[in-house]
């Protein structure tokens, strides 16, 4: 997101309701209140476990979620137009004129 650091976290949860409705992203809230996101490889292993074993206790498909859906935290990738223009790459190639190792 790139809302002002001032923009109210209900807001924010508003957005992030309008971009999962418009098909942009998909997860669910936690009971902390963080967004899960989740892919739709995820949603698609979770959606066959349920078809597989066809009635699910909700303890047994939280067990099995678990496992198929990636719950560690991802930090943004930089983008490689940043790499492109100068980014940490083009720091570290010798000046003209200057002598490599």
């Amino acid at each position: 997101f790139t809302e002002p650091a001032h923009t109210r976290t209900a807001d924010l949860v508003a957005r992030l309701r309008s971009l999962e409705a418009m098909g942009y992203v998909t997860g669910v809230v936690d009971d902390r209140g963080k967004f899960i996101f989740i892919s739709r490889d995820e949603l698609q292993a979770v959606s066959s476990y349920i078809r597989r074993k066809g009635r699910v206790r909700i303890s047994t498909l939280a067990q099995e979620s678990n496992r198929l859906i990636d719950l560690s935290s991802h930090e943004a990738e930089p983008e490689a137009d940043d790499e492109e223009e100068g980014g940490e790459g083009a720091a570290k190639e010798p000046a003209a004129g200057g002598v490599s190792s």
